[in-house]
């Protein structure tokens, strides 16, 4: 029997499901997942153990990369790309 897992946006909460079937020995042949439960995945796929995931996981601020602010630098390079799209249409 082959066993597969998916992971959803409550993602953080299946580490602990990670553990267990690693722990009763369990093989996961295929793991999928959205939101927070494909980066977890992905970590698991890439050879991280529950306990690694773990710690990554709570060490991120959450907060601040959902934050949507543009720096001010990033914001002026965006502008200029803006104001030189008319010159390059007449270039073509």
């Amino acid at each position: 029997m082959k066993l597969g897992t998916f992971t959803t946006s409550t993602g953080a909460a299946h580490i602990g499901v990670l553990k267990v079937l690693e722990r009763e020995r369990i093989p996961v042949h295929v793991i999928t997942g959205a939101s927070v439960g494909a980066i977890i995945g992905g970590l698991y796929s890439a050879g991280y153990s529950p306990e690694e995931i773990e710690t990554i996981i709570t060490s991120i601020d959450w907060i601040d990369i959902f934050r949507d602010e543009t720096a001010r630098p990033a914001a002026a390079q965006r502008a200029r790309g803006r104001a030189l799209l008319p010159s390059l249409a007449q270039a073509a």
